[in-house]
């Protein structure tokens, strides 16, 4: 009979396979509050257990240090008699189970203490001592309604052995506490932390295909979260692809600066991947607009690639944000994860809108889910208000909005309105959105001849949008495949009844009481809204101004834009691989072949950048004036103290999107 130490250690191998443990280490995310207020307290659990932790090996927990060595220190536990004499207690803050054998495959009962010692070695078991306290709320965006009003604690630094004198230090001192403690810890040998300074500015470039005059939620999300990181004082520029005329610098409100870059557009709005015809651009709005971080977005978007690719090798800090999801097995799959893979190697931060979305990821590009942070879409509440005046009374309207393409479920929409239209007289369906799917609805309504029941609104500009919402009773969400789906966010915002498929992220944007999960089946759809129709007639459906209560309460842009800002603050002060580091993460993440083709990309870039400050150096080059930031003229002009103008509070502002 094994011992219950051999046990322990023939444990893990079980364990790792378990989902449970997967699926925990995958959803770990960034600091979003404060840490105390999520763990259970300790009081007499920690007596408990730390009596139980110091009479198995007479010790305390191991240093995270320490855990290289586990299977000798087991061992060597084995030898050693108990002592006589227990040490003196440890005065732990905080304790968390993080393995219980009653709800999971585990063999033994796993304790984090202070999120950050375990009281048994776990090496093997996937789980490592971390440098952070993390978030250990459950994987629901929504969970986290009655925390987003909060206001978000800052990163510090207990510099010396009385921290709560920390709070009377001038933010110089702060700062220069910070750099010090930062520098002792790497000249002592611990592992590098990022230095995360309390009220730096930053200078951010959003890089994407896919921006204003074009729509979408990619769009929207750009261009909101910029107007609130303007707000914060950042200095934010926008660089995309020209669309048409719109071509060179545009300002936006507030200052938003955007490049329109003249690169050729490839397919469905995104620019060739040639990854070196778009450096002498790149290089020159890097260097004149002084970034210090490159925010890329869409995996889909080329321009997003080689702006990860360019600013790596020019020593800047990157960040990529993933708004989809994508399959494994399809060529297109393939090619772009083996792309994403390359280009999220050496990337500092990753942030994905969902835990779906960051499942998906982590296993496309074989990430470290430590450097995936969630952090969702959002929407103004102040957009997007619900109106019952102008919905009519005679009939029951259900409003699609989307991209009318294969991924959205428009062949499965092409089922559904004959069914429903045939059961239901009074029914009518609104749907907004372009694209090649468009023929089958048409086909749908000559067929089954329901023109004056099923209206085709064609390509809706931002601003248009909540005035076509606020028409119907039920939003109707087909999509096949979603990482967030800001659409049902919007929708219920307008105080409509929400049915949408249960695939990708959805189940996690809104809670089960404001929204109806289904199949992605024609069946399963019909029936979901059968259910929606007869709670509308019979009046039992909650009221529009309720929903629109719940929801603003829910996403805020301002507060995406603080825990954003918590990411720029980690990866401003991380290190950028040097070109032999690079090549060597690029060899061994990529596999010899396509590390090979890749590390040889990488030196040639390099190559083409010495050649291009050689033959137009740095010095050469004007600064552009900053229109936003600490010291942009844009928020000088706003200070002036002969302006008449009122300031709005921030609750109350405002930033519709550009119009094309």
């Amino acid at each position: 009979m094994h011992s219950p130490v051999v046990l322990l250690r023939l444990a893990p191998r079980t364990y790792i396979r378990s989902q449970p443990a997967r699926r925990m280490d995958l959803t770990s995310n960034l600091n979003l509050g404060d840490d105390t207020e999520n763990l259970s307290s300790f009081s007499a659990m920690s007596l408990h257990h730390g009596t139980k932790l110091r009479s198995s090996n007479g010790c305390s927990p191991p240093a995270p240090a320490h855990l290289r060595a586990v299977t000798n220190v087991m061992d060597s536990d084995r030898q050693r008699p108990e002592r006589d004499t227990p040490p003196p207690p440890q005065h732990w803050t905080s304790c968390k189970l993080i393995i219980d054998p009653a709800l999971t495959n585990g063999l033994h009962k796993v304790f984090r203490y202070d999120g950050r010692l375990f009281n048994i070695p776990v090496e093997d078991l996937g789980l490592f001592p971390v440098e952070t306290v993390r978030d250990p709320r459950i994987s629901r965006l929504w969970s986290r309604s009655d925390q987003t009003e909060l206001s978000v604690p800052k990163f510090k630094y207990w510099c010396s052995a009385h921290p709560h004198k920390e709070s009377a230090m001038k933010p110089s001192v702060r700062r220069a506490a910070a750099l010090s403690h930062h520098s002792s810890q790497g000249d002592s040998g611990a592992p590098a932390e990022s230095v995360r300074v309390l009220n730096r500015k930053h200078r951010i470039c959003m890089v994407s295909d896919f921006f204003y005059p074009n729509i979408g939620g990619v769009e929207s999300h750009i261009y909101q979260l910029s107007q609130c990181l303007v707000e914060k004082g950042h200095k934010v520029v926008i660089v995309t692809h020209a669309y048409g005329r719109r071509k060179g610098v545009r300002y936006l409100p507030n200052g938003l600066k955007v490049y329109y870059l003249p690169l050729q557009v490839m397919y469905n709005q995104s620019t060739a991947p040639t990854c070196f015809h778009s450096l002498p651009l790149l290089r020159c709005v890097f260097f004149r607009e002084g970034i210090t971080v490159v925010h890329a977005h869409s995996s889909f978007s080329a321009l997003a690639h080689d702006a990860l690719f360019h600013a790596k090798t020019m020593g800047l800090n990157t960040v990529f944000t993933d708004h989809s999801l994508y399959g494994f097995a399809d060529i297109s799959s393939v090619l772009t994860n083996q792309l994403l893979s390359v280009s999220l190697c050496d990337t500092n931060h990753i942030v994905c809108v969902s835990h779906t979305g960051k499942e998906n990821t982590v296993l496309r590009a074989e990430l470290n889910p430590e450097i995936v942070s969630v952090i969702p879409n959002a929407v103004d509440p102040l957009d997007f208000t619900p109106d019952p005046s102008k919905r009519p009374d005679d009939r029951i309207t259900i409003v699609v909005i989307s991209r009318l393409v294969y991924r959205k479920g428009i062949d499965v929409l092409g089922g559904i309105i004959p069914e429903l239209c045939r059961k239901h007289p009074d029914l009518h369906f609104l749907v907004g959105g372009e694209g090649p799917k468009r023929i089958v609805l048409e086909e749908v309504r000559e067929k089954c001849q329901l023109h004056d029941r099923v209206r085709l609104l064609g390509p809706l500009e931002h601003k248009d949008v909540r005035d076509v919402l606020v028409q119907g009773h039920i939003f109707l969400n087909t999509s096949l495949t979603e990482a967030f789906c800001i659409a049902i966010v919007e929708a219920a915002s307008c105080g409509l009844q929400v049915v949408s498929t249960r695939v990708g992220g959805i189940p996690e944007v809104l809670p089960e009481d404001l929204i109806t999960l289904c199949e992605p089946t024609v069946g399963s759809l019909c029936a979901g809204l059968e259910t929606v129709i007869a709670r509308q007639r019979s009046g039992s459906a909650p009221s529009p101004s309720s929903i629109h209560s719940r929801v603003k309460t829910l996403y805020n842009w301002r507060n995406i834009a603080e825990r954003t800002e918590k990411v720029y603050d980690r990866v401003a002060g991380e290190e950028v691989l040097p070109l032999d580091r690079r090549l060597r993460r690029l060899m061994a993440h990529c596999g010899p072949v396509a590390g090979f083709i890749f590390a040889s990309m990488a030196v040639i870039d390099f190559l083409f950048l010495l050649l291009l400050q050689w033959w137009y150096p740095d010095r050469f080059m004007d600064m552009a004036l900053d229109a936003t930031g600490p010291d942009g003229l844009w928020t000088k002009s706003k200070k002036e103290p002969h302006s008449k103008r009122s300031a709005k509070p921030a609750a109350e502002l405002n930033h519709p999107p550009p119009h094309s």
